[in-house]
């Protein structure tokens, strides 16, 4: 089974615990048996869904109009 993964994208974008997923299934996915790599795939899909939960509640983190700078 051969494996591209975009771990090095994940890595500059801010989202530490899904660079961790792919790094964790990257490893897995090189040299343990396909259950393991099961396994993998369902965290790296649990981080993915998380951050979409988290977009979807926050659809423009960069608005400062609430945020009070003093």
């Amino acid at each position: 089974m051969t494996f591209v993964l975009p771990f090095g994208a994940v890595r500059y974008c801010g989202v530490p615990r899904l660079a961790n997923a792919v790094e964790k299934l990257e490893g897995i996915a090189k040299s343990e048996p396909d259950e393991d790599i099961r396994r993998a795939l369902n965290v790296l899909n649990a981080e993915v869904s998380s951050l979409l939960i988290w977009s979807q509640s926050n659809p423009d983190p960069f608005d400062t109009k609430d945020v009070s700078l003093n």
